[in-house]
Order: structure tokens, then sequence, then C-alpha cells
């Protein structure tokens, strides 16, 4: 018999903010987390992750056909994530590559 549980973050809609985590903050408390516990927070946040990367890129796919990144002297798109996003060029033009198609999916 599987029992359910409960979740332990709340839904939020503002954007940039984390959704809480029911997990102990030091690395080493982690051991102390029912099995069943860990797999809950981590199939969450991968939830919300999943969110966070659709809406990013979208954001990126406006960013680009908008060509803002010409206002910074950028060379792309990419350019642009690389260098204010953090974000490895092969990375950058991956995202602005799903980007651009993003809207073709249903």
């Amino acid at each position: 018999m599987t029992e359910t549980i409960p979740p332990m973050t709340e839904p939020t809609d503002t954007i940039g903010s984390a959704p809480p985590c029911s997990c102990p903050p030091d690395d080493a408390d982690l051991g102390s987390v029912p099995t069943e516990r860990l797999e809950h927070e981590m199939l969450t946040l991968a939830g919300h992750l999943a969110a966070a990367t659709c809406s990013f890129l979208m954001m990126v796919g406006e960013y680009d056909r908008r060509r803002s990144w010409e206002s910074w002297e950028c060379l792309s798109c990419a350019h642009w994530l690389n260098w204010r996003c953090g974000v490895g060029m092969t990375a950058a033009r991956e995202q602005v590559r799903v980007a651009r198609r993003l809207h073709e999916l249903p």
C-alpha cells in the first residue's frame, strides 16, 4: 500500500521567487530526511524547474524577436545570454534555438 504524501510547499505566482523547501537547509541534515519525503521534494522542485525553464525560454524568444541584444552591441541573443546570464555559449545557442521554435508547440 502506497501512502499519499501531502505537498509541503505552497505554489507561488511570483516571478523570480523560489518555492519554499521543507528539507533541512544543511546538506548534512538531508541524511535524516525520509526517502519518500526526499523523492517528493525532488519531484516538486523538478516541476518548478521545468515551469521556470519554459517561462525563461518564452522570454528569451521574445527578447530575441525584439533583437534587444543589439542595444548592448552583442553579436547575437546567445552572446547576450552568455554575457548577462552566465550561460555557456553552446547552451545559450540551444536555448535561443528552442525559444525560436517554442511557439510551434501545442
